[in-house]
């Protein structure tokens, strides 16, 4: 089965992204870590030694709360009350040692709501599910030039064709896959050239993936000059007649 047997028509998917920028973030943040942060999630923190990964952490944990609190107020009601800031954690995870897509954890039990959570130089972009069990990637990218060598190393023969001669949408094509990759990947290594984009119309594609044989669907948002928020949004694999 090729990727263009899988893909299928789907209304815009379930999902609350937001972006900011990192100074309007850091501004925002509470001083007092335990005003916001779990113990759970300081615990983490604490194991993060490197400057930039400490702030990156700092302020994708702010953004993710931010949204889930947009989607919790969304899904309010008197047994589903919008938590406090402690009570909302978003935890790290690991399959076969290695990082898998973070874990939200509301009021002490674990969410079935997807999350993700992506960093570029000056952004943060935090995405949840609106609907239980839908797995969600997110990636910020911007305008770069690719060379040759990177295009044949890392995408496929069909996507090469396709960029020759709109090499412009190669870093898009590179957020399509990792912010697909984090939806999908179940503890194994992101292979680039194993995930396949195609474009649908200029503002939604999809992604196969081939070593699980699903897709994603995938939303491009212009996040200021040259720069795109990717969303990907798990497809039910379509059945064969």
């Amino acid at each position: 089965m090729n990727a263009s047997d899988i893909l299928v028509e789907t209304p815009r998917p379930p999902v609350s992204a937001h972006h900011a920028a990192k100074g309007v973030l850091r501004g925002e943040i509470p001083g007092d870590p335990t005003n916001w942060l779990s113990e759970r999630e300081r615990d983490a923190l604490a194991g993060l030694r490197d400057g930039t990964r400490r702030d990156d952490w700092l302020l994708g944990r702010w953004m993710a709360k931010k949204v889930y609190i947009v989607v919790a107020s969304r899904l309010s009601n008197r047994l589903f009350p919008t938590p406090r800031l402690t009570h909302i954690e978003v935890l790290p995870d690991f399959v076969n040692s290695l990082p898998s897509r973070p874990r939200l954890v509301v009021n002490g039990v674990e969410s079935e709501f997807g999350i993700s959570i992506s960093h570029s130089d000056r952004r943060v972009l935090a995405a949840i599910a609106d609907r239980s069990l839908v797995r969600i990637g997110v990636d910020l990218v911007d305008g770069r030039s690719v060379n040759d060598g990177f295009l044949k190393l890392w995408f496929t023969a069909q996507e090469q064709d396709f960029l020759s001669t709109q090499r412009y949408f190669a870093m898009r094509f590179w957020g399509a896959k990792e912010s697909s990759y984090k939806a999908l990947q179940l503890g194994e290594r992101f292979v680039p050239s194993a995930l396949e984009v195609r474009v649908i119309d200029d503002d939604v594609w999809q992604c196969h993936y081939a070593n699980q044989n699903t897709s994603c669907q995938v939303e491009l948002t212009p996040v200021g000059r040259d720069s795109w928020a990717v969303v990907a949004t798990a497809l039910p694999t379509k059945s064969p007649h």
